[in-house]
This record gives structure tokens, sequence and C-alpha cells, in this order.
């Protein structure tokens, strides 16, 4: 969205955030997360193109990447820093520290950080309520990269905080059954 926002591959990026709006439309700052069944069918690809379509109309964006078992978010947007979420539930960091820019003036990113020993727990802490009522604060939307719920079960611990969930599935690789 953010390279080519005028090209075919951006318009259902548009299409989907139209249909979020009608989804949350009475939620002033919502908090979209994007998970799937298994890992690899897209969560932080789509996460990134939903996050840049809001930031495309001003609408003042944080991508949260709460995958904190097999996050991709830093090596997607070549972030250097290993510090993330982690670090600012476990104290070593706070909110200005974890937030990284983009190239998108409306566009911001929290990764994940480094993998912590029990990620599951981690987003059971009450920093990651905290930490929400924080970006609310700053942001218009709240786009959550999340782990795979058919994988784990680390995005139940957070879905309270939710108020709406995109189900990515992916083309001849999500399995289905009969």
């Amino acid at each position: 969205m953010l390279d080519k926002p005028n090209s075919p591959a951006s318009e259902p990026y548009r299409a989907i955030r139209t249909k979020i709006s009608l989804i949350v439309k009475e939620k002033e700052r919502p908090v979209i997360a994007v998970t799937s069944t298994f890992p690899n069918e897209g969560k932080t690809y789509n996460a990134i193109n939903i996050a840049s379509s809001y930031a495309l109309i001003r609408r003042r964006t944080v991508l949260l990447d709460l995958d904190l078992r097999n996050s991709k978010m830093a090596e997607t947007f070549n972030i250097q820093s290993d510090t993330g979420v982690v670090n600012y539930v476990i104290g070593k960091a706070n909110l200005d520290d974890i937030t990284v820019d983009t190239k998108h003036p409306d566009l911001k990113i929290i990764p994940s950080g480094p993998i912590p020993p029990h990620p599951g727990e981690m987003l059971s802490d009450k920093k990651i309520p905290e930490l929400m009522e924080k970006l609310k604060k700053y942001y218009d939307v709240i786009i959550i990269d999340s782990p795979p719920i058919g994988y784990v079960a680390d995005l139940f611990h957070i879905y309270d905080l939710i108020d709406a969930n995109l189900f990515v599935i992916r083309h001849k690789f999500t399995h289905k059954l009969a």
C-alpha cells in the first residue's frame, strides 16, 4: 500500500478498511487483530497493508507486533533494534523506546522485541492492557499482528482488548476439512 498506493493490488485493502469501519463503527479508536490458522498464511503482510491503508487516509495508525514467538515485523521493515513489546512488559523500555517511525508520518510500528521464555503468559501480563490504553491516547487505529490462533492460544489472552478480528485464509495453502 505505501509503495504503490494506486496499484490494483492496493484496492482490496481499501475495501477491507471500509468493511472494518462497518464492524467497528461505534468504536472511537478501534483495535483490530489480524490472525490465521497457521504460520505463513499472510498475517504480517495483510496487517501491514491494512495499517498502511489507514495511514493513507491520515488516520494515526500503529502496527503492534504481538506475535512474540515468530515475529516477522522487524525483518520486514528492516528494523535494526531488538527492543519492543517484550522490553516494555518486563519494564526495560517505555513507549517511546519501542515505537519505530516508518516512511509514512501517520504509521508507526511497535516490534515484538526479543523472544521471551513464555510468550503466552507474557500476553496475560497487566502491562499489555496498560500499553493498549496508552496507544489509544495517541493513535486513531491499532492494528495487531497476532500469533496464529490454530497454532497457539496466545490471542485468547488479549481477546477482551480487541474490537475486531480479521482471519487470513491463504488460497491453496490454508488447510480445510472436507
